[in-house]
């Protein structure tokens, strides 16, 4: 009996031993397999793909540095950083300057500016079926399903030499890549690799590229004189007043000779008399309305950055004459609409017409002429903006003209413009000019500069109109538009007193 109580007291004993280590087995057990699972379970399968390599960066111990070149990457996941993206910056610039025209013409011009901006994706594939064969039984952590694709970089690189030419240019790199084995950490590595590579492939594209249109349009000569000769009875006999008005101030823009400037182009998407346009208006600003030549600014065959120049510093001068200027904006030359939004927009020189955006929006024009307080601004645009233009479009293979959207116009502001909806604005051959212009210098000649907006408007609309039927057999009708602010007050301004 003692015995057998003692075995069973020793049985006891064995009992509770086992329980307690089966008990510290299930504990030791769920404590390595639950994290296990969870791995295993947060596999870039397991998350529908949502995992995302970082995009690798590595830097030369002694980058160049030069603050005019930039670059930024639109980020993919919470994996890239401003400080990933510094040193992208670091590791792009030596590429710039192994391209022979990059570095010569950086050389030549310090200010010019460079910005690259990347935008990165992902295109992810993989076998849903035997992903989901392999979750049961080693949940996930052992994977053997193929998991294929690419990584794709997408780059707009902008180029702008101050005073000179600005060029967008677009390069893509893609790079492939096929996964068998992979758990979280390797999947994300084999990404950034990828990216890595990629990334090479695209500054190697930069830095082998033929920059020799951009090159060209640099070396185009800054200081070449419009030279014009006197072609019809408006350029000579321009009236001279005796007054001076010291707060008026103009820019006045002739854009005729896009070829020169983009080599892709004849010369019949030139605008031709544009230049003659904008040289004998100036002449009529100085001479008739009585502006100081000091006041007026002339660009003939204008960049991108002599427009934006330009239209700063009239804005400029409107803010230092607190409320007394009067401006006068004259534009002759290539304008189109966007075909997304028909927001009109001015085409300075060097930018083509394929990249509508690029040129100058009209409405911002407006609001830099606006932005101060002014006595008045007047407006002459010898321009349509429906795609049509005097000779042959800007894009040569659109067929069908937008009708461009109406400005809201707010302020002080008048706009005389010299066709509507989606006509085209036509020259007048026999006078050298543009037929809008014409009539308007012929109205200013006539008058010696006494004379009302709405007599202006009247008598643009009539001559135009029938003038355009009788010499180019189509409509082209000048329009007034006015901002609600003055319109009834429009009507009697002077252009002198």
């Amino acid at each position: 009996m003692f015995e057998f109580n003692k075995f069973t007291i020793k049985h006891k004993f064995f009992d509770n031993d086992l329980k307690l280590h089966k008990t510290l087995m299930m504990k030791t057990f769920l404590f390595i397999l639950v994290p296990l699972i969870f791995i295993g379970c947060t596999t870039p399968a397991r998350l529908g793909m949502s995992y995302k390599g970082q995009q690798i960066i590595s830097s030369s111990s002694n980058p160049i540095k030069n603050p005019n070149i930039d670059m930024s990457v639109n980020p993919l996941t919470k994996h890239d950083n401003v400080y990933d993206a510094k040193r992208l910056r670091n590791r792009f610039i030596p590429y710039i300057y192994k391209n022979e025209v990059l570095s010569n013409i950086i050389k030549k011009y310090p200010d010019t500016k460079i910005e690259m901006v990347v935008t990165p994706s992902e295109n992810i594939k993989r076998t849903w079926i035997l992903d989901a064969a392999f979750f049961y039984p080693f949940c996930g952590f052992f994977p053997i399903t193929p998991w294929w694709g690419s990584v794709d970089l997408s780059a707009e690189m902008s180029i702008i030499i101050p005073n000179m030419a600005s060029s967008n240019f677009m390069f893509n790199a893609s790079e492939p890549f096929f996964i068998v084995f992979y758990t979280y950490y390797t999947a994300g590595r084999i990404l950034t690799e990828k990216y890595s590579v990629a990334y090479n492939t695209l500054f190697e594209q930069v830095s082998k590229f033929n920059f020799n249109e951009l090159e060209k349009k640099a070396n185009l000569p800054t200081d070449r004189k419009y030279t014009f000769k006197h072609k019809s009875d408006i350029d000579i006999d321009i009236p001279v007043n005796n007054f001076v008005k010291s707060n008026t101030f103009a820019l006045i823009i002739g854009n005729e000779d896009y070829s020169s400037y983009q080599v892709d182009l004849t010369n019949e998407i030139n605008v031709d008399y544009a230049s003659n346009d904008a040289k004998v208006f100036k002449d009529y600003v100085i001479k008739t309305l009585g502006v100081p030549e000091q006041n007026v600014i002339l660009l003939i065959n204008a960049t991108y950055g002599q427009m934006q120049q330009g239209i700063a510093k009239l804005n400029k001068l409107s803010k230092l004459s607190e409320g007394n200027a009067e401006l006068i904006f004259y534009y002759a030359g290539h304008g189109l609409p966007d075909e997304a939004t028909k927001e009109a927009y001015i085409m300075p020189v060097d930018i083509s017409g394929s990249n509508v955006i690029s040129g100058i929006k009209l409405n911002d024009v407006y609001k830099k002429l606006l932005e101060f307080p002014n006595k008045k601004v007047t407006v002459f645009l010898d321009a349509c903006f429906s795609g049509g233009a005097r000779n042959q479009e800007l894009i040569a293979m659109r067929g069908v003209k937008i009708q461009p959207k109406r400005n809201a116009l707010f302020g002080n502001l008048v706009v005389f413009s010299s066709s509507s909806g989606n006509e085209s604005s036509a020259s007048f051959k026999e006078k050298k000019h543009g037929l809008f212009t014409y009539y308007l210098l012929k109205k200013l000649q006539e008058s010696k500069g006494a004379l009302s907006y709405k007599e202006l408007s009247d008598y643009l609309k009539q001559k135009v109109i029938l003038k355009s039927v009788l010499i180019n057999s189509k409509e082209q009708t000048p329009q007034t538009n006015v901002s609600p602010d003055v319109k009834d007050t429009w009507q009697e301004w002077k252009f002198i007193k």
